[in-house]
């Protein structure tokens, strides 16, 4: 993040305080955009900093994941001078029949909560659905009424009014949560071992009932430990974003 001066610093704090857009504060500094949002993600992860670090055990993290039919992350080859297009030395994918399969869920310090598929494309009011349907019935019973924080991120289906007004409606606590903070998010974490159990051994499903019973199969190695190991990370992760000012290892 470019360097801002003590002044900038407060008067970005001061402003948001305020509820001015980060548009408008940053034509007001003649600042980029991207640096006002990286001071009030900077903000916020020191507002959590100083949380106990026990708060986070009673965060649910939530997240959307889609796994594909075909894995193209990259594959080192090992090959001699001038064989690159060898077909020894090459992988073959089909170009039609892929498909995808779309999931939400969350995680705790508790352990994995649940992992649904997602059948229809996801809109405010399929996800309001969701959290009426999946997501309270399957919290309430792990941590009760309103023994919770509710973490999801900032895409505009999660920020639409329709769910804002249920979420409200229903007592639910919300973390308020940093733009652009995927690293803070330990279910990502658990999506990238999903997604190496589920690709490992160049796994290619033939239709998306495969890729189901594959993606629960990779849910359920997720392990009690596992999660209490990841939640225990989030003051290191945060005080990380600060010194580092950007994306962390996580």
């Amino acid at each position: 993040m470019p360097s801002l001066n003590e002044v900038q610093k407060q008067t970005i704090a001061q402003r948001l305080r305020d509820g001015v857009s980060i548009r408008t504060i940053a034509t007001e500094l003649h600042i980029s955009k991207n640096t006002v949002l990286l001071a009030k993600k900077k903000l916020m992860n020191m507002e959590f900093v100083n949380e106990p670090a026990d708060m986070w055990n009673n965060v649910i993290f939530s997240d959307e994941k889609t796994f594909k039919s075909y894995s193209n992350g990259r594959r080192r080859v090992y090959r001699p001078p001038g064989t690159r297009y060898d077909e020894r030395y090459c992988n073959k994918y089909k170009q039609s029949g892929r498909f995808f399969v779309n999931v939400w869920g969350w995680v705790s310090s508790r352990g994995r909560g649940i992992c649904a598929i997602v059948e229809e494309r996801l809109n405010a009011n399929v996800y309001r659905r969701l959290l009426e349907e999946l997501m309270l019935p399957s919290v309430i019973p792990v941590f009760g009424e309103r023994n919770f924080i509710f973490q999801q991120d900032n895409c505009p289906v999660h920020n639409a009014r329709l769910v804002s007004r249920y979420l409200e409606a229903q007592g639910v606590n919300v973390l308020p949560w940093p733009s652009r903070s995927p690293d803070l998010n330990v279910i990502e974490n658990v999506r990238g071992e999903m997604q190496k159990y589920i690709y490992q051994n160049d796994f290619r499903p033939r239709n998306p009932l495969e890729l189901q019973e594959k993606i629960v199969e990779a849910w359920e190695t997720v392990t009690p430990g596992y999660m209490r190991q990841l939640v225990a990370s989030m003051p290191r992760r945060l005080q990380n974003v600060i010194d580092a000012n950007a994306m962390t290892k996580y």
